[in-house]
């Protein structure tokens, strides 16, 4: 019989609600204990007070301990005392069993010296536990789930807290500052760190060294109520329950769980470590990311990147972590998105508007909130906020502008002329940007992080039109109807399902439209004319997804989806002609340059696609169909070899060059007025101008009548990830109103 069989046998109690990983630890290291001929002389020291400390307790006599052995060959046999029982086959011949080791208590008292002798030696080493072996092994994680994974439960770590301080020689006090008020905490990044909003977080992209193989580096944040006992890192899902070791720390008094792990997919690799805390009804999670690159997938293989180097900011960053009010009381409500203070509107700091007829009216995301500008009547204003404002979105008459207050996590609503207006409180938040007004009338659509789905009109009422946990939604073009993705319960995340539902926007029962069982939907938008949808289907990972998923076009008046072809799950790489034809970029691969991506059209109904054509050596993004019926969208050479460096991603960003031609490829005109980098073209109403991002700005060009006009500057520069892809969302900076 083994050590950790009898053990486990024998003090069934002292393992009650143990998971796997902590009960391997204990029973190793009492088999440690039991092998050693002589147990620590500390803890010879530490078991006869904690004993008497048991008896006290219990009125107890306390007997002390004697041993008890089987003597070695040519040894007498010792006398052995009527009060000190062994371990029934616990005597070995030859071996001196530990009779220091006999009650559930002592056995107690040695495993807590143990974890305490542990912990010392871990913080004198400055080295981890290696628990790669037996019982610990650390499996492969399972890709990301998407929308958001169920996490396993998660044992808090009970041990002691270690002190972890920010590296020596990086100095926070020119960092920005990242703020989120609705969840009441701060915290700073570097001044070249890129803010972006994603589904439910933030995500900061970090600068790192380049000419190596890491090709991102990032830190995510989420924040919101959790559910009970579950504050952790989403980076956990996928993983066995106890096979990632937990540890507490103490950064700048502000007590965290930390963790770290790894994982890998198609070539690329993904190391991280998160830092969670949780205060009342409040949980923060900070994931940082270091994404590398298989060397040996190059023509010449790059450096690998220093993991200890690149990691040294993330300490530095969580120790910048305050909470906005202090934790150890119950936290103040906090407000509603109708009780927050809106921020005033003010004149434009240089110079007036010029009026551009055609050009119509557009809201900028700038350094310092929003700015608002009437080309029709030459006019602007500014909405100043020292929290980032981002997602604007004008109503259809463009009287009203919403917004996404990413520090409150709140919508929030201003009129044309930048003064307050009033949005009736919607329940479920926070918020993300998951909200878009009605084609037809001042009616916005909202769909809450923890569920349904809320039409709200301003100055007036809210209403529920759908429950449940809503992926993406999409308004029909008459704005009668809500189409909706919702995910159905289910016991295993890996392989729930996901169904399309539309639903009246006048009230009615919701009607199924397609299930994917086991599968993941995101809506892709409606026909022009009102009689299908269009949607990606594919694997339920995040991970996966990246390198592309399957449009499909289904018709609501019967018939089964039709595919039109694998491309990249991106709104921007699809638009309608005046004629209702679509226009997609095909194409799979998670970089932009991969996969030979190019322009296809598209007979949603039959289901039939014809590619443009296109250069050797070249891919064709972002297509923009204009009321004539041509064709905008950029050209990029596909580089030599993969950029993995900022500078080569640079090179390639400034191959982007916007053309515009016929739907079959003739009559091509190459825009060089526009310059290089150029990202995000869009047509105005009446055909005459072309609105794109380049640069760190808004530009407008007239294709007959060049040069091109900068039109606002943008909060966020215009680069790119490691993938190539745009680090700055169109629809993240700008709402144009034609």
């Amino acid at each position: 019989m083994t050590h950790r069989r009898r053990i486990i046998e024998r003090y069934p109690d002292l393992f009650d609600g143990r998971d796997d990983a902590e009960l391997a630890r204990v029973v190793a290291g009492l088999d440690a204990l039991l092998a050693s001929s002589e147990p620590p002389a500390e803890l010879r020291a530490a078991i006869p007070g904690l004993a008497r400390a048991q008896a006290r307790r219990s009125d107890t006599a306390v007997v002390p301990p004697e041993p008890v052995w089987e003597p070695r060959a040519g040894e007498p046999e010792a006398p052995r005392s009527p009060s000190v029982t062994a371990w029934s086959g616990e005597h070995r011949p030859g071996r001196r069993p530990r009779g220091w080791l006999r009650s559930a208590s002592e056995l107690l008292a040695a495993g807590m010296v143990l974890v305490l002798f542990t912990w010392l030696l871990v913080t004198l080493l400055g080295s981890r536990i290696d628990e790669r072996a037996g019982p610990l092994a650390r499996p492969e994680p399972t890709p990301a789930l998407t929308p958001t994974p169920a996490l396993p439960t998660v044992t808090p770590s009970t041990g002691p807290v270690s002190i972890v301080t920010p590296p020596p020689g990086i100095d926070t006090s020119t960092w920005q500052l990242y703020r989120d008020v609705r969840a009441g905490f701060e915290l700073k990044y570097p001044p070249d760190g890129k803010l972006m909003a994603q589904e439910g977080s933030v995500r900061i992209d970090l600068p790192f060294t380049p000419g190596t193989n890491l090709v991102e580096k990032y830190l995510t944040i989420t924040a919101g109520p959790p559910p009970p006992g579950r504050c952790a890192s989403q980076q956990l899902a996928g993983y066995q329950p106890g096979t990632i070791p937990t540890e507490r720390v103490l950064v700048d008094g502000v007590e965290f769980t930390r963790a770290s792990g790894s994982g890998g997919a198609a070539g690329n690799h993904y190391d991280w470590t998160s830092y969670w805390t949780e205060a009342i009804g409040t949980c923060v999670v900070l994931d940082f990311v270091l994404h590398s690159t298989v060397p040996q997938n190059y023509p010449t293989p790059p450096p690998e990147f220093d993991a200890a180097k690149e990691s040294e900011v993330f300490t530095a960053i969580v120790s910048t972590f305050r909470w906005l009010e202090p934790r150890s009381t119950p936290p103040l409500v906090p407000p509603t998105p109708a009780a927050t203070p809106t921020p005033a509107p003010s004149e434009p700091p240089a110079g007036p508007v010029p009026a551009i007829p055609g050009l119509g009216r557009f809201a900028v995301a700038t350094p310092g909130g929003l700015r608002l500008v009437d080309y029709e009547a030459g006019r602007a204003v500014n909405v100043q906020s020292d929290t980032t404002l981002a997602f604007p979105a004008w109503s259809p008459d463009g009287r009203w502008l919403a917004y996404l207050d990413l520090g409150w996590r709140s919508i929030e609503l201003v009129s044309s002329d930048g003064s307050p207006g009033q949005l009736a409180e919607v329940p479920n938040g926070p918020f993300t940007e998951n909200f878009a007004w009605s084609p037809a009338e001042d009616t916005l659509a909202i769909a809450p992080s923890n569920g349904g789905l809320y039409l709200v009109t301003p100055g007036d009422g809210v209403r529920l039109l759908a429950e449940g946990s809503i992926a993406s939604f999409a308004w029909s073009p008459d704005g009668r109807t809500l189409a909706y993705v919702i995910t159905p319960p289910s016991d295993s995340p890996e392989s729930a399902s996901a169904a399309i539902f539309t639903v009246p926007v006048s009230g009615g029962k919701p009607q199924q439209r397609y299930l994917a069982e086991g599968a993941d939907i995101v809506l892709a938008g409606w026909w022009p004319d009102g009689q299908g949808l269009l949607f990606w289907l594919g694997v339920r990972s995040a991970s996966i997804a990246m390198d592309g998923m399957t449009l499909f076009s289904l018709p609501l008046d019967g018939g089964g989806p039709v595919e039109l072809g694998v491309m990249l799950p991106e709104h921007a790489f699809l638009d309608w002609s005046p004629d209702g034809r679509l226009v997609m970029v095909v194409g799979e691969g998670r970089e932009l340059w991969s996969g030979d991506k190019g322009l296809a059209i598209c007979d949603v109904r039959a289901g039939t696609c014809q590619r443009v054509p296109k250069p050797e050596g070249t891919v064709s993004l972002y297509p923009a169909w204009s009321p004539d019926g041509r064709l905008a969208f950029i050209r990029a050479a596909v580089p030599g070899q993969y950029p993995n460096d900022e500078g080569a991603l640079r090179a390639w960003l400034d191959t982007w060059t916007l053309v515009v031609a016929n739907p079959d490829g003739s009559g091509e005109q190459v825009l060089d007025a526009a310059g290089t980098g150029v990202q995000a073209p869009i047509w105005s109403r009446d055909g005459r101008y072309l609105v794109y991002l380049r640069d760190s700005a808004v530009w407008a060009i007239d294709p007959q009548s060049p040069p091109p006009m900068a039109l606002a500057t943008l909060a966020e520069a215009t680069s790119l990830d490691g993938h190539g892809r745009p680090m700055v969302n169109p629809r993240q900076v700008l709402s144009w109103h034609r």
